[in-house]
């Protein structure tokens, strides 16, 4: 209360109404530049949360690729052992086939694993198709196509996301 002057009866009503008036102000900016802070904090939390999500995201990638790139290196006799994990858009070579029927066949079993949310026939000549599918999650796409099927596959050729399946008729 150092810088008020003493009247009469106390302090001089103008400084001290002064003294409230600053107080205010000061404490009215001092609101604006939290509720600035609180908006700038929503702001990096929700840069924060879709940083984690990416980064959640792409550790799950690198896994399956990881597991893809081990199935790779630990093949047997059949090339990876059926344990080629794929995820997103496919494309699946396949033959001999014997007739249209068969590939409906195998087209049905690619569309009824759990993560197909696509799969298409691009191509069929020859006794040879080629399948185009997406996958909506890593799947050991040899694995379950066998188990949906009544082929036997053996893996030909493993690149980037094309798979080369050739028939096994040692059945």
């Amino acid at each position: 209360m150092r810088g008020f002057g003493r009247s009469l009866l106390g302090y001089t009503r103008s400084e001290v109404d002064a003294g409230l008036a600053a107080k205010d102000a000061a404490l009215a900016a001092t609101e604006r530049a939290l509720a600035g802070c609180r908006a700038r904090v929503e702001d990096l939390e929700a840069v924060a949360r879709r940083l984690s999500e990416l980064v959640v995201d792409r550790d799950r990638r690198l896994r399956a690729l990881n597991d893809r790139l081990a199935g790779l290196w630990a093949g047997d006799s059949r090339g990876a052992n059926g344990s080629g994990v794929f995820e997103g858009p496919v494309q699946v070579d396949v033959g001999p086939l014997s007739d249209f029927s068969q590939l409906v066949r195998l087209q049905d079993a690619a569309g009824s694993i759990g993560a197909t949310s696509e799969v298409s026939i691009k191509r069929f000549s020859q006794g040879r198709a080629e399948l185009a599918m997406e996958l909506d999650e890593p799947v050991e796409l040899l694995r379950e196509l066998e188990e949906r099927s009544d082929l036997e596959f053996r893996l030909r050729s493993l690149k980037d996301d094309r798979v080369v399946l050739d028939v096994d008729d040692d059945e």
